[in-house]
């Protein structure tokens, strides 16, 4: 059945050489084209054009020199689950017979199949991988033919694949999806021999040698849309009980493929299962994959993942555990399956990477994954033009991750086994990368998904990767404008009128949103004003003015870790994505005491069922810190005044009126602006500005001394004193003080508000006497003064160091 080599199919990563260094500042990305709708895979025509399909049915046609998309097709497509519009290619010969490859998901036509309910046909389950002429800029939809049907169920998630690529020999390759649902397998290999499961069963697809789902099939289109099989795929024509069209088997997910135009080698990203720990019961934890076939192969699922970590042969029926599957001699004898007992010996991975940390390849980092692969590189393929990659990349392999969002190469020896692996372009975001070419002219061209499942994204986009011929730090302006120097990250900037750090009763204030430096298109800045009604817990309360600085407050820490991570992939603020939105969550857990410790337990370790079948990635990288941080962040939304908010101007004028609607008397306002930056680093940039209540509790001044902290305030002493960080008094011209006796041997004392320490500039002071026990209010008129400062509130009285003076329960800044 195996064809015979003296050659290994494919050379997995042992001994690899850690590299982190690169050349990053010469290659600049420009974005193209953004705002798309579930992008899946590309081709860059002769003329620079750049057809794409998006998972909905939409076939796109985008024109950088007349910065034009248009939308050439709408296939009716099913869209359940993963399916749709998922592959399109470009035929070797496409400038003679225009002809091009679509693999799409039929929607079912009968008039019922909108209902929930509906139980599609086997007749209906079906993908298509069609030939159509594309022809000066217009597909002729009646020239279809259909080549190739892949029979598939659509009564249980998941698992598509879809990618079309062709080799150096004009053989078409098709990746396809196991069409199995993960969700009852606990992260392990999904094994479910039990009656009427076979949706839940890997050995019903992958693992089966007369199914072509789970597989890389390799076909040779023929002029009359009829295709033969070529020469070396795994199971000769006729072989029993086998699909000659299947070269690779064994595959989860193989979303992205990619060939050697060279060596004609298959590189293709394995998507792998969720178990975040290793089980002595059920086997390995789940990895995602990297691929080298240099033959046809098995490798392996669901059986084995990674270099050939083998799964329990597990009975779901009693849940009890046998052997562990032989990878030199793998059995499928499942009821489900209707090919080959005797599979191929199972190939290990080229690279494997779990959740956290992976000790064979540490540089490719830790939490979520979804692993694809790109373009190997030749120099002399290609044309030489002003922006081609240098012969330095010659040989590389491109590998990317959805999830992650780096872009890595790997360099191979003259054999082509993996000698190391260094990141591409690091610190430059990439949402979720889906699909990479080369262009004629060797510029590399990345497809971005966007950070939203299922939905249509700002930064679902397509940019070009340009080397800069040597030159350091070269930023090209979006859609091909003037080039400007410099590699700096942009910057956003809110001017508004009045106190950067307080707001006061029902006022209206007019606000500005600049761009400083970068390039950004001032109508994709996104506007929005929050309001948190909260304000009594030391860690909600941040500074006040435009922050920078990521200890600004505990929320606002959580929201730069979540940035910083693969949350956005799954989780929306209140759009539904994949997961729940943080609003449901934070509304699920409101009334538990113990939320925080299961939450951050439930972000390090993964989950699931909780929310549905999809399960929660592992996170084991995140410390007790930053998770603490993203739950306190969490759980703080579900008080955001932000419900149905509308996208605002860059300017304008913004009324401050949600406080009064609550106490009045705490809250904390967020005015941010977000923009992706459409120059070198593509970044995803925000800028906030946070105004607080003016009156501000004693015990949530930065800096004290000499100060008994008690329920109901600050006991102050002779000496103590009390510092408030970066406080704009501007406009400010008076403090309030709330004054309470401590108990009869309070005798009072001057109170005195410096500027930059306790012994800084004088701008105000007041006796503070005639204490009682309910208390009172102590006014003192301060110094006309500007800008930011450090407010320290010195507390004196010469006759005594030892007995209390009073206690300060709150300092109100007057207008």
């Amino acid at each position: 059945m195996l064809q015979e080599s003296d050659e290994p199919l494919s050379s997995a990563g042992n001994n690899v050489n850690v590299q982190q260094t690169g050349n990053d500042n010469r290659f600049s990305k420009k974005v193209l084209v953004d705002n798309l709708n579930e992008p899946t895979e590309f081709e860059v025509l002769e003329d620079g054009k750049v057809l794409f399909a998006e998972r909905r049915g939409a076939l796109m046609l985008f024109d950088p020199a007349e910065d034009n998309l248009t939308k050439i097709a709408q296939f009716d497509v099913n869209t359940k689950f993963e399916d749709g519009l998922m592959g399109v290619a470009l035929d070797p010969n496409y400038e003679d017979n225009n002809w091009i490859y679509l693999y799409y998901s039929p929607a079912s036509k009968d008039p019922n199949a909108s209902n929930e309910d509906y139980v599609p046909t086997k007749e209906e389950s079906k993908q298509h991988l069609s030939r159509f002429e594309f022809k000066d800029g217009v597909i002729n939809l009646d020239s279809e033919i259909l080549m190739l049907e892949v029979q598939t169920q659509r009564i249980e998630c998941c698992h598509t694949g879809g990618s079309i690529e062709f080799g150096p020999d004009g053989h078409l390759f098709l990746s396809t999806g196991d069409d199995v649902n993960p969700f009852a397998s606990d992260g392990f290999g999904p094994i479910d021999e039990q009656p009427g499961r076979s949706p839940w069963d890997g050995q019903t697809t992958s693992a089966n040698t007369n199914d072509l789902r789970g597989k890389i099939l390799r076909i040779t289109p023929q002029p009359d849309g009829t295709y033969t099989i070529p020469e070396g795929n795994l199971f000769p024509v006729g072989t029993p009980k086998t699909r000659p069209e299947i070269y690779v088997m064994g595959n989860r997910n193989p979303y992205r493929i990619s060939i050697d135009q060279k060596t004609g080698y298959l590189y293709w990203g394995e998507v792998g299962p969720d178990a975040n720990e290793n089980s002595p019961d059920r086997g390995p934890r789940g990895h995602d994959e990297v691929n080298q076939a240099r033959q046809a192969g098995n490798f392996g699922w669901p059986l084995f993942v990674g270099d050939n970590k083998a799964y329990n042969d597990y009975d779901f029926a009693t849940q009890t555990s046998g052997a562990p599957f032989d990878p030199m001699a793998p059995i499928n004898d499942s009821p489900n399956n209707t090919g080959l007992q005797e599979l191929p010996p199972a190939q290990k991975a080229f690279i494997w990477y779990p959740y956290a940390e992976s000790p064979e390849f540490p540089m490719l980092g830790s939490g979520g994954r979804n692993a694809m692969a790109g373009p190997v590189f030749y120099k002399d393929a290609y044309e030489a033009g002003p922006h081609s990659f240098p012969a330095e990349y010659d040989g590389k392999l491109f590998i990317y991750d959805w999830m992650r969002g780096w872009v890595m190469t790997v360099t191979m020896d003259e054999n082509s086994d993996l000698e190391r692996i260094e990141p591409f372009m690091e610190g430059v975001e990439f949402s979720n990368p889906i699909d990479m070419q080369f262009d004629k002219e060797g510029v590399l061209y990345v497809m971005e998904y966007g950070k939203g499942w299922f939905s249509q994204n700002q930064d679902a986009r397509i940019s070009r990767i340009e080397y800069n011929g040597g030159r350091a730090g070269v930023a090209d302006a979006r859609n091909g404008t003037e080039a400007m120097p410099g590699t700096s990250r942009a910057e956003l900037e809110i001017a508004l009128e009045g106190n950067q750090t307080f707001f006061f009763g029902n006022e209206s204030r007019s606000y500005d949103v600049k761009v400083v430096d970068g390039e950004i298109n001032p109508e994709q800045i996104q506007v929005t004003l929050d309001y948190l009604p909260m304000g009594h817990d030391k860690t909600l309360i941040a500074q006040g003015h435009q922050m920078a600085d990521e200890s600004a407050s505990r929320i606002t820490r959580g929201e730069e870790v979540i940035g910083n991570s693969d949350c956005s992939g799954c989780h929306q603020m209140d759009r539904q994505s994949i997961g729940p939105t943080y609003k449901q969550i934070a509304e699920k857990y409101a009334d538990d005491p113990d939320a925080k410790p299961y939450l951050m337990d439930k972000i390090k370790n993964g989950g699931g069922g909780v929310w549905g079948e999809q399960p929660m990635a592992a996170h084991p990288q995140l410390t007790n810190d930053e998770l603490g941080a993203m739950v306190d962040y969490i759980m703080s939304v579900k008080n955001m005044d932000n419900a149905g908010m509308e996208n605002l101007d860059t300017s304008g004028s913004l009324a401050f009126d949600k406080h009064l609607k609550t106490d009045g008397e705490g809250g904390t306002y967020y005015l941010r602006a977000a923009a992706s930056d459409q120059g070198a680093t593509s970044d995803r940039v925000e800028a906030t500005l946070v105004l607080r209540h003016p009156r501000v509790q004693a015990e949530y001044f930065e800096a004290s001394n000499q100060v008994v902290e008690k329920e109901d305030g600050s006991v102050l002493y002779s000496g103590s004193y009390l510092g408030l960080k970066d406080v704009d008094l501007t406009g400010i011209s008076s403090l309030t003080y709330f004054v309470k006796r401590v108990d009869k041997e309070s005798i009072g004392g001057l109170v005195e508000a410096r500027l930059g320490g306790p012994d800084g500039t004088l701008i105000g002071q007041v006796t503070v006497g005639d204490l009682v026990d309910e208390g009172r209010e102590v006014s003192m008129a301060i110094e006309d003064t500007q800008g930011m400062h450090d407010v320290y509130l010195v507390a004196k009285n010469d006759a005594t160091s030892e007995t209390n003076l009073f206690l300060l329960d709150w300092v109100m800044f007057n207008k």
